[in-house]
């Protein structure tokens, strides 16, 4: 999916934001928490070992194998942690520039800030703008396969802990809310559930409690073949607006 060497950028959406950077920032957050609160434990050994209040050799001894053992914990936890944020900010970086690669009129906005009040669940991994229509894409970088039953989605036969048609369907929620206010009308939103590398090799475009289920590989088609009608000029220009001053 390389674009050909003799097309100019301008054959090809307009990118704006940085994809995979939202998840990349929280996996460092979520493994400094950990950390900071054994350094804590040893800045609390540090002034309990010295002059006030006084603790028995033996009262140190054990607080600093409690603090060994704690740091060990944090440092597995935290690892495994950065391990799936950075997986799946590879996913959608991997997701992200085939996204690049639809054609000129539209844009991409890759880790729109979500809105807490309307349900959504943090930042939007990607939301596409154009001729046929506005949707809201959430990567997953699964491992194992991905087969859909019903209304469900299953890995490796399994439902996972966080559904991500709900996840997905709360991000449109959200993004229909958001327009809703700024556009001065309701805007339809459509949810799509892209998986990526080989996890969803398989998978066929399905529509599933109102999201479009896809891979990686089907991904244009869905946004190009499975979108609304055109959006009117004036709403397409707002909705463009309302991005833009989201993403900051």
């Amino acid at each position: 999916m390389r674009p050909s060497s003799s097309l100019s950028p301008d054959a090809f959406a307009r990118i704006h934001g940085s994809p995979g950077e939202q998840p990349r920032l929280r996996g460092l957050l979520r493994v400094a928490l950990p950390l900071l609160g054994v350094v804590g434990a040893a800045g609390y050994l540090l002034r309990a070992a010295f002059p006030w209040p006084m603790l028995g050799l033996p009262a140190v001894g054990g607080l600093l194998i409690g603090l060994a053992l704690l740091l060990a914990l944090a440092v597995q936890s935290s690892r495994l942690r950065l391990a799936s944020f950075i997986k799946g900010a590879r996913g959608e970086e991997y997701v992200g520039r085939i996204l690049g690669l639809l054609p000129a009129g539209y844009e991409i906005f890759h880790g729109l800030p979500g809105r807490a009040h309307d349900g959504a669940d943090g930042d939007l991994d990607h939301v596409v703008v154009g001729p046929t229509g506005v949707f809201v894409v959430e990567t997953k970088n699964w491992t194992g396969s991905v087969t859909v039953d019903g209304e469900r989605i299953l890995s490796n036969g399994r439902e996972p802990d966080r559904p991500p048609l709900a996840q997905v369907n709360r991000a449109a929620d959200g993004l229909r809310a958001l327009l809703r206010e700024t556009c001065g009308g309701p805007v339809a939103v459509q949810p799509i559930l892209c998986f990526a590398a080989e996890a969803g090799a398989d998978l066929r475009i399905a529509g599933v409690a109102g999201v479009l289920v896809c891979n990686d590989r089907n991904l244009h088609a869905a946004i190009r073949e499975h979108g609304e009608s055109p959006l009117p000029q004036a709403l397409h220009t707002k909705i463009l607006a309302t991005l833009k001053q989201r993403l900051g």
